[in-house]
């Protein structure tokens, strides 16, 4: 999905089940399977800048545009709910 991060959570980093939360809200005109997602982050989401250079969460912001990719394992509800495996921030 791409969209803008509306929301930035960080949570409790000794918990396995993740240490940040992003809502990510498509951009308007970009064809998409879902208008908003929330994604758990974790020491196995890959981040990374425009130009491959890999980013820390710490380097995460609302307002950025980015590209998500998450899991198989997705809780149909609204917003969907899913583990991002990848963040790539455009700006």
């Amino acid at each position: 999905m791409r969209g803008n991060i509306i929301s930035l959570k960080k949570t409790n980093s000794k918990k396995k089940a993740g240490v940040a939360i992003l809502l990510v809200e498509s951009v308007e005109g970009v064809q998409t399977n879902h208008t908003k997602a929330t994604l758990r982050i974790d020491g196995d989401t890959h981040i990374e800048g425009i130009d491959g250079a890999i980013l820390r969460l710490e380097q995460l912001r609302e307002g950025q545009l980015v590209e998500a990719w998450f899991g198989d394992e997705v809780m149909e509800s609204f917003p969907v709910q899913a583990h991002a495996t990848a963040i790539r921030v455009s700006n």
